[in-house]
């Protein structure tokens, strides 16, 4: 997406809450807005974030796949 990704911690709940934080998964969130707007009654996101994300969404599958084959 052109920048360094950051690791951290969301202030909303998600499902890494199971697969990281019970099951020890290593687990990525990503999703497109503001965290600030989040699973609130304001819940809100800009275009151009619904549409970098869908493509980021397509993309990341065969990417995967290319960078763990043979592991």
């Amino acid at each position: 997406m052109g920048s360094a990704g950051e690791i951290g911690k969301w202030t909303f709940s998600t499902n890494g809450v199971a697969t990281m934080g019970m099951l020890n998964i290593p687990t990525v969130g990503f999703g497109p807005g503001e965290e600030k707007y989040a699973h609130t009654v304001d819940d809100q996101i800009a275009a151009d974030h619904l549409v970098k994300a869908a493509a980021f969404y397509a993309a990341f599958p065969g990417h995967y796949v290319k960078v763990t084959e043979g592991n």
